[in-house]
């Protein structure tokens, strides 16, 4: 029996949120996050740039392994936890690339994702009520790594469908914000904390409005938790027990927006190791730059206000410029990255690395029926796309016949027209 996407992921985020980003079951270590991050965020880079997917998947079991292995090693020798935090962040790598990459498994990726996000969030809710005792929370959140992470399938080879820089360094940017008002914020939080754990369900939430947006349009994600987070920021500089509360509500809120945007964005890639490699990398980097921040600038809420809405003011700033960038193209009747070219009801589109199906075709499609569909539309034959996909003839018939279930067609010439009135 297969074990769902959104519980492997799921894991991950608990065994993320609970154990090295400066979790509730490593409260006595000061620095866990410090130590375990530069590490992390090299790894990625390094298995995303140059790691080929094959060599990937060999290292996966012994990732995970070892991944959960040291999670209780820290349990039982919490004295060396520094110096078990700087492997952990590169098996973590490991481990946390196999987590994504099991949501392409899944025949709704993006729902999947944002399950595992709320999933990840409500265990960790659990873990703060629950009675005080070491043992068994670490080994709730060591094991189901080890058992729950597979080795990924492996990756089919596909023109990318997108430029995976696009949208990153706006990531780092808005990251390098929340690092810098969690690294002020949460300790004033922890003191003035209103109700212990409601902030959770404010990112819970906004996952829950990530995903109903994302239907409607992709950036409105991101527009939502820089607005969010400048809200925070404003907050912050009131000072008092209730706006401190709030503040750390909305940079909650903020979070789970971009987090989902950011999976969602990744998972449209068809080289998820390379995607999801420095797509984590970037946004760890973002987490820790903005933590190193609010340590150089000490108790000065008022600067780290200041940097914090100039860091957010570039965000919006380079949005627009990718918003303007991406539309350029469509002005000029040229494929953008949110449309497929369809000439007329007759011809075929042209397959190029710069085609996409509509956004609202790709939400309502698994990864791999958006392959096939591409290659369908491009004129290649069932046997082609097989050989090209590396699957069975009769497969890509089965994918043919969801996707034409999905939308509502009966044949080539509908599937055409529906595409072309998304």
């Amino acid at each position: 029996m297969r074990i769902p996407s959104s519980l492997l992921f799921a894991a991950f985020v608990f065994w993320l949120l609970a154990v090295p980003m400066d979790g509730p079951l490593l409260a006595g270590i000061e620095g866990a996050g410090r130590a375990f991050l530069p590490a992390h965020v090299l790894s990625l880079a390094l298995i995303g740039l140059y790691l080929p997917p094959r060599h990937f998947r060999a290292l996966v079991p012994v990732g995970a392994t070892l991944t959960a292995g040291l999670t209780l090693l820290i349990l039982i020798r919490p004295m060396f936890a520094n110096y078990l935090l700087l492997p952990l962040g590169f098996f973590g790598a490991i481990t946390a690339i196999a987590a994504c990459i099991s949501l392409t498994a899944s025949e709704h990726p993006v729902r999947s994702a944002a399950n595992g996000l709320i999933s990840g969030n409500l265990g960790l809710f659990f873990l703060g009520i629950w009675p005080d005792a070491a043992f068994w929370p670490f080994l709730l959140s060591a094991l189901p790594l080890l058992i729950c992470v597979p080795s990924p399938t492996a990756s089919h080879t596909a023109p990318s469908t997108g430029k995976l820089w696009h949208y990153l360094p706006l990531i780092l940017i808005f990251h390098v914000s929340s690092g810098l008002m969690y690294g002020f914020l949460f300790p004033a939080y922890q003191q003035d904390v209103a109700l212990p754990g409601l902030e959770l369900f404010f990112y819970i939430f906004a996952v829950f409005g990530a995903l109903w947006l994302a239907r409607h349009h992709r950036d409105l994600l991101l527009i939502c938790g820089i607005i969010l987070n400048m809200t925070a920021f404003a907050l912050l500089q009131m000072g008092n027990v209730t706006t401190v509360n709030l503040s750390m509500y909305a940079m909650q809120a903020g979070a789970g927006f971009v987090d989902l945007f950011l999976l969602l964005f990744l998972l449209k890639f068809p080289k998820p190791v390379r995607a999801f490699g420095l797509g984590l990398a970037t946004l760890c980097l973002g987490i820790f730059s903005g933590q190193f921040i609010s340590q150089q600038l000490g108790d000065l809420p008022q600067g780290v206000a200041m940097v914090g809405n100039l860091v957010l003011n570039l965000s919006l700033l380079s949005l627009y410029f990718i918003g303007r960038k991406h539309h350029r193209p469509a002005r000029a009747h040229a494929p953008t990255e949110n449309s497929t070219i369809i000439e007329s009801s007759h011809s075929v589109p042209t397959f190029t690395p710069q085609v996409q199906l509509p956004e609202n075709i790709r939400l309502l499609l698994s990864q791999q029926e958006c392959l096939v569909l591409l290659r369908s539309l491009a004129g290649m034959t069932y046997r082609e796309t097989a050989a090209e996909l590396t699957i069975s003839e009769s497969t890509v018939k089965t994918y043919m016949k969801r996707i034409h279930e999905k939308l509502g067609v009966s044949g080539r010439k509908e599937l055409l027209a529906r595409i072309a009135n998304f």
